[in-house]
């Protein structure tokens, strides 16, 4: 497991018919002090009063690191569906929750 790090950055571009383009840029520093450089690419929708059935969030995680213990992650390719996701309200911070798959050659 990793802590978020700095710098982050993501874009977000919704078009007339509310389909976001995701573009997430982010750094971990983890339990063995490495960085793990995560790109995200994806697509999400957000409607509001709509079931998770409704809402998506989709996207292909790209990592990079010059760690030994994680460097298995660049070797393959991920996807990720959101499968849980919670707004923030005065109960506390919201949160996503996916799943990811590996892609093998």
């Amino acid at each position: 497991a990793g802590t978020t790090v700095g710098p982050a950055a993501d874009w977000l571009q919704v078009n007339d018919r509310g389909v976001a383009k995701l573009d997430i840029r982010c750094a971990f520093k983890m339990d063995d002090d490495s960085i793990l450089f995560a790109e995200y690419f994806g697509r999400a929708v957000f409607l509001e009063d709509m079931s998770l059935k409704d809402n998506y969030l989709v996207v292909s995680p790209l990592y990079r690191t010059d760690s030994g213990k994680y460097g298995y992650l660049e070797h393959h390719q991920y996807v990720a569906k959101m499968t849980e996701l919670e707004m923030p309200s005065e109960k506390g911070e919201g949160r996503l929750v996916y799943v990811v798959h590996r892609i093998d050659p």
